[in-house]
């Protein structure tokens, strides 16, 4: 953590010393990226034996439907044949686990250290589970305010103890209001340097403005997030933070550092908004500050096409709706359950109709042979 704190330090003393050498670089960090920079690549492992069936599918591409602008690399592995090399480490971890099932795996820079962020069985239950994480509205609030052109979303883990969270709260609170107000976009420091083209997110408005947004330790999605950072934190997936934790959240959903206990200082806190407010990003992507997040959103279709946010929002209650109670995913079930119960009952009264005619015509002729004799 301490060499990405010293990494983002000297891109940020770089960036301003390169912008004022040459003023035709006036693209802020934070909105180059969020313009420009593409997701790093999640990948998605489905390990099955022979036929996958449609229902499979259909779950599987859930996962991939506001993927526009967002890496997510599928791939279909049948372990009647050999696992390639490249799968064997995901296909340890769900080997024991009921097929077909995936492993979620970080981008290939960070899976040398934590290569599977997720990993389960694919069924209605597993993969709506994922998405609630994955949709929270805390990471539903984050996209809406990145692409509402915020500088940056600062999440602020707390811890439960009051006064330690409370502290963490003033302190980030009080310097980023500070340096809303001190900090100037890049084109604003010279008044003879042409302003930045907006040309390319016309609608989205360019400032500096920072969001706070509290995790409480009961918040949905919270473990995910965390599980999501664990590289960034450099720990074990499922750590759980033992004081308030910071992560400043920029352009596509990118998270910038993990601050916790002595690195949570209004200094740093400074120097990562200077850096995010600073010019030269396009020479920044290439030295990987950061990583992405796991949260699949149109942003190409949002910044370059005619989608809006409220319509990518829809998107993904309307992927989420089909797990909910009484979704077309419940209403499957209960109609699975049921329609075997109503072929059952159908089928006896189907039988007690049959028998009782027999008995009917038996009767009836039993009759007629009396009358007859």
């Amino acid at each position: 953590m301490r060499r990405n704190l010293a990494t983002i330090a000297t891109l940020a003393a770089g960036c301003w010393l390169l912008g004022t050498a040459a003023r035709a670089c006036t693209a802020p960090v934070f909105r180059y990226a969020l313009e420009r920079w593409t997701s790093d690549a999640y990948g998605l492992v489905v390990f099955h034996r022979g036929e996958f069936s449609r229902a499979d599918r259909s779950l599987v591409a859930c996962l991939s439907t506001n993927t526009d602008g967002f890496g997510l690399e599928v791939e279909m592995i049948d372990v009647a044949g050999p696992v390639p090399d490249r799968a064997l480490a995901s296909w340890e971890q769900v080997r024991t686990r009921p097929l077909p099932c995936a492993a979620l795996v970080f981008p290939s820079a960070l899976a040398a250290t934590t290569p599977v962020l997720w990993r389960d069985t694919i069924a209605e239950e597993t993969i709506g589970r994922l998405l609630r994480d994955v949709y929270s509205p805390l990471a539903r609030k984050i996209c809406s305010c990145l692409v509402g052109g915020d500088t940056a979303v600062w999440l602020l883990f707390r811890t439960g103890r009051k006064t330690d969270d409370e502290r963490a709260e003033s302190l980030l609170v009080d310097t980023l209001n500070e340096l809303e107000t001190a900090l100037k976009l890049p084109h604003e420091l010279d008044p003879n340097d042409a302003a930045y083209d907006m040309a390319v997110a016309a609608t989205i408005p360019l400032h500096i403005r920072f969001t706070v947004l509290g995790v409480a330790p009961d918040s949905p999605g919270r473990p995910f997030l965390l599980n999501t950072l664990a590289p960034l934190r450099g720990q074990d997936p499922g750590a759980a933070p033992t004081s308030p934790l910071v992560v400043p959240v920029f352009a596509r959903c990118r998270a910038l550092a993990a601050l916790t206990g002595e690195e949570l200082t209004a200094e740093t806190i400074a120097e990562i908004a200077r850096f995010l407010a600073g010019p030269c990003a396009c020479k920044v992507k290439d030295l990987h500050p950061g990583m992405d997040l796991f949260i699949p959103f149109p942003w190409e279709d949002i910044l370059y096409g005619d989608v809006t946010v409220e319509q990518a929002l829809a998107r993904v209650a309307a992927v989420m709706a089909r797990f909910e109670p009484g979704g077309p995913a419940a209403a499957g079930k209960r109609d699975g359950r049921t329609l075997p119960r109503c072929a059952i009952l159908l089928g006896c009264l189907a039988a007690l109709a049959v028998l009782a005619s027999v008995i009917l015509a038996r009767w009836s002729r039993k009759r007629r042979a009396g009358r007859t004799c």
